[in-house]
């Protein structure tokens, strides 16, 4: 993302995503190198992270499951800071790193008790 301000822009190298179920981890997942170059124009962008949830990780859910099911997913990031430059480009080259960052961030999420029930548990086999 571009901060015109102070003429920066910023890569985002890789994620590392925890599930998290009672403050135990329960499934990991990392995006390995991404490269997710930041423009001028700021867009929005997804980023696919499968977190791998298999018929362990799905008893130990089920252990732990009290009605809802409540998770928190736990981020990490590694981004590159950049001179900000038209396009990303100085010379025909993408402009050199000054320095890298992490950044972390929580996400809380719930699902109903009758959707993981109905909805989700069936779909797993």
């Amino acid at each position: 993302m571009p901060d015109t301000e102070h003429g920066r822009t910023y890569t985002l190298l890789w994620l590392k995503i925890s599930l998290i179920l009672n403050h135990k981890i329960i499934a990991e997942s990392n995006t390995g190198p991404l490269a997710e170059y930041s423009w001028e124009t700021p867009s929005p962008r997804q980023i696919r992270i499968e977190i791998p949830i298999d018929f362990y990780r799905l008893g130990r859910i089920e252990e732990k499951r009290n009605g809802d099911v409540e998770f928190r997913l736990d981020g990490t990031a590694l981004i590159a800071e950049h001179q900000s430059t038209k396009n990303g480009v100085i010379n025909g080259t993408q402009s050199p790193q000054e320095k890298f960052s992490r950044g972390s961030f929580q996400i809380n999420f719930k699902i109903p008790q009758s959707h993981w029930v109905n909805r989700i548990l069936p779909g797993l086999g």
